[in-house]
């Protein structure tokens, strides 16, 4: 599952360039787009806990159940690898116990344990986050636990195969039947084996946020993380969720007098043939389409907001936030508003309603990562790491809440095509020196030569980027 987010970040990539509604020239974004160093430091967060952690704890390493499994298998090994990163010159991590699959790698009364992957095993006995919080403290790291929340199914494991509930609130899709576009057919994911290998659930559910949320609180009430990051919080992309469910919910909250036809919506799609013809962008959209996209960017902001309210009433001082793709003009395709609230997508981009401002859910975190996952260092736009910093500066600029302008840039190590070493240590301190912090993606491609295009691991060429933006 390392490469999802990869993955990801190309469907929205084809959507962006192909979607008929997407994108107008965005006179806010800079054509100089070298930003000035030190724009995303957060202002003093009110909680004087949260506001030590987010100080001290400015470069993190990403640590992807799946791909690290057998890697951590034992309190030893953890110890071990802990001990290097810390060398390296990380300051905490972020540990995923939620994969796509919807399995945990923490003690859970709710959940199944993911214990095998790929043929390697997990000892029964082996408490993977109790072991990696002691690995971590040992060595001086914080520790945050990441998980992947709208994701219960992946390869064939999972709620979404294995629960009847959870099988009828998964996402349901849309198939492209035709070469224009028009004729469509909704699927259930698990019904589309061809188009991914992953199940979101719907948003929509309100059972789908109390299910989630009783494991966010099972972690935050049982174990002494100092953060929780929320990782896929959002629709699985454009063509999710058109279920008759969905349709309804979106009558009552818009106020129609009946519920749309998904065509009310998207008149015509791009579909995908390599992917069982499923829906990737938008040809032409319907009438309804700026309201749906509000809609759905309010689902996630009302999820988001709830979760912090109830994670914060059992422990304040838990470092709260979200992972999201940096692609801002193209990320509403999922769903999900990250700007500040008072940031008017409506006057650079015409997906965007007046009203969508109310969905930006900036200020209600304590910490935000974006995804800057490019090896095109300069240029505008949004697929540039300076174009992203830029861009993301004047998105959370006006964000008067927690945030501020808090947030971490963040490079795939393993994933982007990287023209030489240079390209990607110069990603690292572009973001360094203008953020205010870095999140690293993932362990697997520092620790495991085979998993990065240099066939080597990573550690000494990262640490010497970090000593020297420290010592300059």
């Amino acid at each position: 599952m390392k490469i999802f987010k990869y993955c990801c970040s190309l469907i929205i990539i084809f959507v962006a360039l192909v979607c008929a509604s997407c994108k107008q020239n965005n006179p806010d974004i800079p054509d100089v787009v070298a930003p000035e160093p030190g724009e995303g430091v957060a202002n003093e967060n009110p909680n004087p806990v949260v506001a030590n952690v987010l100080k001290k704890n400015n470069i993190v390493v990403w640590i992807e159940g799946n791909a690290n499994f057998e890697r951590l298998n034992s309190a030893e090994k953890m110890d071990a690898v802990m001990a290097k990163v810390k060398a390296m010159g990380a300051t905490g991590i972020i540990a995923e116990i939620k994969g796509l699959t919807g399995m945990v790698q923490y003690n859970s009364q709710i959940a199944t344990h993911l214990k095998e992957v790929n043929g390697k095993t997990q000892p029964e006995s082996l408490d993977y986050l109790a072991e990696m919080i002691k690995a971590a403290r040992k060595n001086n790291l914080y520790i945050y636990a990441a998980m992947s929340v709208m994701g219960e199914g992946a390869d064939g494991r999972g709620l979404a195969y294995q629960n009847a509930e959870f099988m009828n609130m998964q996402a349901q899709i849309i198939q492209v039947n035709n070469s224009e576009g028009t004729d469509v057919t909704v699927k259930k994911m698990t019904e589309m084996p061809d188009a991914t290998d992953v199940v979101f659930m719907n948003p929509a559910y309100s059972k789908v946020y109390d299910y989630e949320v009783s494991l966010l609180k099972e972690v935050v009430q049982n174990y002494d993380v100092d953060g929780i990051i929320l990782d896929y919080c959002r629709y699985y992309d454009i063509c999710a969720d058109f279920s008759n469910y969905s349709l309804e919910q979106f009558k009552t909250w818009a106020g129609l007098a009946v519920a749309p036809a998904p065509s009310d919506i998207v008149k015509s799609w791009y579909r995908n043939t390599s992917a069982g013809n499923v829906a990737t962008g938008v040809k032409e959209p319907g009438v309804y389409a700026k309201k749906w996209c509000e809609w759905r960017a309010t689902n996630i902001k009302n999820f988001v907001e709830k979760v912090r309210t109830d994670l914060k009433a059992i422990k304040p001082n838990i470092v709260f936030g979200t992972y999201s793709g940096a692609w801002y003009d193209s990320y509403y395709t999922v769903g999900v508003n990250w700007a500040s609230s008072n940031y008017d997508a409506s006057l650079t981009y015409d997906w965007a309603t007046p009203t969508y401002k109310k969905t930006g859910y900036a200020e209600l975190l304590d910490q935000f990562y974006t995804g800057n996952y490019t090896s095109t260092i300069n240029g505008p736009g949004w697929w540039t790491v300076n174009g992203q910093l830029s861009g993301t500066d004047i998105i959370l600029k006006s964000s008067t809440g927690l945030l501020a302008s808090r947030y971490y840039g963040s490079v795939d190590l393993g994933n982007t095509s990287w023209a030489d070493k240079n390209n990607l240590t110069t990603s690292i301190s572009t973001i360094l020196n203008h953020t205010g912090g870095i999140m690293l993606f993932d362990l697997v491609h520092i620790d495991g030569a085979q998993y990065n295009q240099f066939g080597v691991q990573l550690y000494n060429d990262i640490k010497s980027t970090i000593d020297a933006y420290k010592n300059q």
